[in-house]
C-alpha cells in the first residue's frame, strides 16, 4: 500500500509529528505503513548543504600549504598536520560522543551541535592573522563536530523518508562531504597565489 502523503504543514502538525502525535484528522497507521511529509526533501537539501560547507572547510588548508607556509612563517609540516589532527579528533569521538548524543540527545539536537560547532570552527579560523594557533583550534574543534554531521545520513532516512527511498537519501546526505571537498580543494587556489606571502 502506498504510503499517505500528508500535504498540509503547519506548526501543529510538526510539533505533533516530532513527538510522535499523530492528527485527529489523520488515519492511524498500521505496522509497516509510513507517514511521509513533501518538505522531507527540503530537510535533505539543507543538510546536504551543511554537509558540502563542512567537507569544503576541512579541505581548504591543504591546496594551501605553500601560501600558509610563506604568509605565517610555519613549517609545511605544521600545515599539513592540521588535517591529521582534524582527522584523529574526529575518529576517536565519532564512536563516542557522537553515538551518545544521536542515541540520547536525538537527531535534531546532534545536527544542531554538530552545525553550530562546524560554525564555530570556521570563524575561529578567520583569527588566523592573529595567530595561527587559531586555525590549529578551530580545526582540532571541527574534529568534535564533524561525527554529528558525518554519522546523520542514515538517521535522517530512517526518520524522514520512506524505505524505497531511504537508500537515495543516505546516498545523497553522504556524497554531499565529498562534492564540499572537492570544493575546497579547487576554490582556494583560485584566490590565492603560492608565492604572496601576506
Amino acid at each position: 500500500k502506498e504510503p499517505h502523503r500528508k500535504m498540509k504543514i503547519d506548526e501543529k502538525s510538526v510539533r505533533k509529528f516530532e513527538k510522535g502525535i499523530e492528527d485527529e484528522e489523520e488515519p492511524p497507521l498500521s505496522p509497516g505503513e509510513y507517514r511521509v511529509y513533501p518538505y522531507r526533501w527540503i530537510t535533505l537539501l539543507a543538510f546536504s548543504l551543511l554537509k558540502m560547507v563542512n567537507g569544503a572547510g576541512m579541505s581548504f588548508f591543504n591546496p594551501l600549504a605553500v601560501a600558509l607556509q610563506n604568509a605565517y612563517g610555519v613549517s609545511l609540516f605544521t600545515v599539513n598536520t592540521i588535517s591529521l589532527v582534524n582527522i584523529l579528533v574526529s575518529g576517536l569521538t565519532s564512536f563516542t560522543l557522537s553515538a551518545y548524543i544521536m542515541d540520547y540527545w536525538g537527531l535534531n539536537a546532534a545536527l544542531l551541535i554538530g552545525g553550530g560547532g562546524l560554525v564555530f570552527s570556521l570563524w575561529t579560523r578567520v583569527f588566523i592573522n592573529i595567530s595561527f594557533k587559531f586555525a590549529i583550534f578551530g580545526m582540532i574543534f571541527a574534529g568534535f563536530s564533524n561525527p554529528l554531521l558525518i554519522n546523520a545520513p542514515p538517521k535522517i532516512s530512517a526518520k524522514w523518508f520512506a524505505p524505497n527511498e531511504r537508500p537515495l537519501a543516505t546516498a545523497v546526505g553522504s556524497l554531499a562531504r565529498q562534492v564540499g571537498a572537492a570544493v575546497g580543494f579547487v576554490f582556494p587556489v583560485m584566490f590565492v597565489n603560492s608565492n604572496d606571502d601576506s
